[in-house]
């Protein structure tokens, strides 16, 4: 929840620093927190009932490859959804 919190708030300075970030170094990087796909991810293992283990609240906090990869997927078709909105 605190790198959640965090990412928001990163965007907002950028938003009101009038700062457009750089793709790769900066925005997908901030854009992996604020997906919240490691939130979901994580409060959707409670409901699992006995695979809810601590070995696997440790596994998902090492942020595995397929949680980055999803949260890459879910923040750019995010993107692209508000982006046609706007326009």
């Amino acid at each position: 929840m605190k790198k959640l919190v965090r990412a928001y708030f990163q965007e907002a300075k950028w938003y009101y620093g009038n700062t457009v970030p750089r793709m790769e170094e900066e925005y997908m990087k901030n854009g992996i927190q604020s997906s919240s796909i490691s939130n979901l991810a994580t409060t959707s293992w409670l409901g699992m009932g006995d695979e809810a283990t601590k070995e696997a609240f440790k596994w998902i906090t090492t942020e595995p490859p397929i949680l980055v990869a999803s949260s890459i997927i879910g923040r750019l078709l995010n993107d692209i959804v508000s982006h046609e909105d706007l326009f």
